[in-house]
């Protein structure tokens, strides 16, 4: 294999690993994590890599996920649809781009 393939194999191991952890969590089967840094040893450091960004990712959204849970507890209205949240940015970035 060149390098360029092996490369491509250890990205295609990698995201296997996690579309399967990712769909497991979906289904209310979340692995534990030490198992699967265990289980890959070459992949532990990408695997604790996403696995610390998916903490933070999920500390900074448990209070829109919060809200969100607030608005499906919101009667319908008359088309018999809830209210959908809503988001401003004001005098920021988003995506790296000014927001004026």
């Amino acid at each position: 294999m060149t390098p360029n393939s092996t490369e491509r194999g250890r990205e295609d191991q990698l995201n296997e690993v996690l579309l399967a952890y990712v769909e497991a969590c979906e289904a209310g089967r979340e692995p534990k994590r030490a198992e699967l840094l265990t289980a890959h040893p070459d992949l532990r450091d990408d695997l604790a890599a996403f696995f610390a960004s998916h903490d933070e990712v999920e500390r900074l959204t448990a209070p829109l996920r919060a809200r969100s849970r607030e608005n499906d507890e919101c009667p319908p209205n008359d088309e018999g649809k809830r209210a959908a949240p809503v988001f401003f940015v004001i005098g920021g970035t988003l995506g790296g781009h000014s927001s004026f």
